[in-house]
């Protein structure tokens, strides 16, 4: 491996343009812990090639979803595109004494994160680290 110079930098690379680069349905990523972690792998192989970029590095992706999931929101997961909440989890501003935090280890999207990431782990050992995630947001 050659030395690098100049300023360290990095970049996101989000599940829509991972998807792209890797030939998978947004709904297949989503859906199959074993497609998620292939389609990171092998997108960071394509823009090492192509950009020079190491990122290294896996993780359950699921955004900003988990938490919406958190509170009784149920996510979609349409087949090419990024998940999206079926209905507001608050018809009106009274609806909010009626939220409750679900279990994490058991429902939600943060127990499938937390599945996921168990898995990825088992998978990659440590040879790379895992990440549990993150969100987005201002």
């Amino acid at each position: 491996m050659r030395e690098k110079r100049g300023v360290p930098w990095g970049i996101g690379i989000p599940e829509e343009v991972q998807t792209e680069y890797a030939g998978v349905k947004l709904r297949e990523y989503y859906g199959d812990p074993e497609i998620m972690l292939q389609t990171q792998l092998k997108t960071q192989e394509i823009f090492r090639q192509l950009y020079d970029f190491d990122k290294r590095g896996v993780g359950p992706a699921y955004s900003s979803y988990v938490e919406a999931s958190m509170l009784g929101a149920e996510v979609i997961f349409p087949e090419d595109n990024v998940p999206m909440v079926k209905e507001p989890v608050l018809k009106e501003a009274k609806d909010v004494y009626k939220l409750k935090v679900l279990d994490p280890y058991k429902e939600g999207l943060m127990s499938r994160a937390i599945q996921t990431y168990r898995y990825m782990k088992k998978r990659v050992g440590d040879k790379l680290p895992v990440n549990l995630g993150g969100t987005e947001g201002p």
